[in-house]
């Protein structure tokens, strides 16, 4: 079964493990199933990225220097910034597992099927698909009208309410996490 969600588009694949020969093993599995991969070999070298927030799924090592694959991924997931995640370790704990299973991220101890792993990376890009760019733009650009409106008058920002006043043109700055909505900055973090 081919990855591709469109012809010349390979669905990005994030790889967080430490152990380098684990890494290169996974990222040829991947490539093979016509994904595309992108190895980090610790959580602190990932935050220093937007990969995350592009990836359609991450496989964490939940074994990690540092921060722990499963910090990682709870962060990941918490903020909003990762839904599809899968853990793997080659010391396999109860209290892991639960964590996994609470966050509604897959789990396996290696060593691991490679069919059975592209099975589950497959089935949380179906469960938990990445929204398209002029979809998520849309999105946040509800929320910024949705939020002036549910606010009440005393409690909305000056800045934007006069951007969505009837006579001025809202401009609407959009990043991961904010937008700029004429000079009010609009937390957009999912909780």
């Amino acid at each position: 079964m081919n990855a591709e969600l469109t012809p010349g588009h390979r669905q990005p694949i994030v790889v967080v493990e430490d152990d380098a020969g684990m890494s290169k093993a996974i990222a040829r599995l991947l490539r093979a199933a016509g994904f595309e991969s992108t190895s980090f070999a610790s959580a602190e070298e990932l935050l220093q990225t937007k990969a995350a927030e592009s990836a359609a799924c991450l496989v964490l090592d939940i074994h990690l220097p540092g921060i722990s694959g499963l910090e990682l991924g709870r962060l990941l997931v918490t903020s909003g910034r990762a839904s599809a995640v899968i853990f793997v370790t080659a010391q396999d704990e109860a209290a892991a597992r639960q964590e996994a299973q609470r966050l509604g991220c897959g789990y396996f101890r290696k060593p691991f099927e490679g069919k059975a792993l592209l099975e589950a990376i497959r089935e949380a890009i179906r469960l938990h698909p990445k929204p398209s760019a002029p979809w998520s733009k849309i999105r946040i650009l509800l929320f910024c009208f949705l939020f002036a409106a549910a606010c009440s008058k005393k409690d909305r920002p000056p800045e934007l309410d006069n951007a969505l006043s009837v006579r001025q043109t809202a401009r609407i700055q959009v990043s991961a996490y904010d937008a700029l909505v004429a000079k009010a900055k609009l937390d957009l973090a999912m909780r």
